[in-house]
Parts: C-alpha cells; sequence; structure tokens
C-alpha cells in the first residue's frame, strides 16, 4: 500500500509540474509575440535610419560638387579680372 501512495504523490507532483509548464508556456508565448513586435519596430526604425543615412549621402555629395564648381567659378571669376 505504501508504493501505491508513492506512486499516487508522484503522479500528483507531476501534474502540477505539467500545469505549471503549460502556464509557463502561455507566458512565453505572449513574450514572444510581444518581442516579435518589438523586433519589427526596431527594425523598420533602423531602415529608416539607413535610408535618411544614403540620403544625407547624397546630399553631401550633391553639395560637394557644387561647392566645388562654385570655387571653379570663383577661380575663374579671379583670374579674367586680373
Amino acid at each position: 500500500m505504501n508504493t501505491l501512495a508513492v506512486l499516487e504523490n508522484k503522479i500528483t507532483a507531476l501534474i502540477e509540474k505539467i500545469k505549471e509548464l503549460q502556464v509557463d508556456k502561455v507566458r512565453l508565448e505572449k513574450e514572444n509575440v510581444r518581442l516579435s513586435s518589438e523586433f519589427k519596430a526596431l527594425e523598420e526604425r533602423v531602415l529608416k535610419g539607413t535610408i535618411s543615412i544614403n540620403e544625407l549621402s547624397q546630399e553631401k555629395e550633391t553639395t560637394k560638387l557644387v561647392v566645388d564648381d562654385l570655387i571653379k567659378n570663383i577661380d575663374l571669376l579671379i583670374e579674367n579680372g586680373k
């Protein structure tokens, strides 16, 4: 009879552990959804940042070309003024 009581206690403990694991599973699934959403939002921010950096790089290159052209024109005006 003692063996049967031990078996019953172990089965009860196992059932409790299964219930705990089911609760943990639900919690982790919710956290996974939240983290996935957060990851997507961060990924979009990084993509927007990358696009902004590319746009700034293009603007910088365009500005450099305009300034170089302006310097050449100033040099030409100075040369023609002498």
